[in-house]
């Protein structure tokens, strides 16, 4: 997530009359949602079927209202755990020079031919290599797998369909039929996880 100063943004997931998911935000700081930016957002339930509907809010973490005493602590103590994460990186060679890309700055990488396209937020490095190579490395540090030529940072995913995951850069990633419900549950892993 983005730096913070240690606030946790929560709101509720609501249902309104014609079915979408809205977010209504209790302890928004004093200046409003503009002060929102970059805050961690911890989303109470009451019905886990919403979860997926409401990807597109940024979730820090997920709380059921059935046990929110205990689950708010766990988001707490996470939250904590993210302050203090190391940063990896993945280190990769292209035209003779070495390169440290941090994993939080990779949004994906895909495979064409020969070739590794690993878009991060500021450029694209283009290398030599197979995507099996790195792909024990990107999936140690949660990179999902949604299709057989492309690995997907979670840090970017805004929703997940049927066919295709939509990223923050309105980019959008394809899934294999074959793989939806693990990309799905990765990526419940992953929030829970943080």
């Amino acid at each position: 997530p983005p730096e913070h100063d240690g606030q946790l943004l929560t709101g509720d997931v609501v249902v309104g009359a014609e079915g979408p998911v809205a977010v209504a935000a209790h302890d928004a700081p004093a200046g409003g949602p503009a002060d929102c930016l970059g805050v961690p957002r911890a989303l109470r339930h009451n019905r886990e079927e919403m979860v997926f509907q409401s990807i597109q809010y940024k979730p820090f973490r997920f709380i059921r209202k059935s046990v929110m005493h205990s689950e708010i602590k766990e988001a707490m103590l996470a939250l904590l755990r993210e302050f203090v994460k190391t940063e990896t990186e993945l280190i990769i060679e292209k035209a003779g020079r070495m390169y440290r890309l941090k994993y939080k700055d990779i949004i994906y990488v895909t495979s064409e031919k020969h070739n590794l396209h690993i878009v991060c937020l500021n450029d694209v490095h283009t290398i030599r290599s197979k995507l099996s190579d790195f792909e024990e490395k990107l999936t140690a540090n949660m990179f999902i797998r949604s299709h057989v030529g492309y690995l997907v940072n979670p840090l970017y995913i805004c929703s997940i369909g049927d066919k295709k995951i939509m990223l923050d850069n309105n980019s959008e990633v394809p899934i294999s039929r074959s793989r939806l419900e693990e990309v799905k549950e990765k990526y419940l892993n992953y929030i829970r996880s943080k």
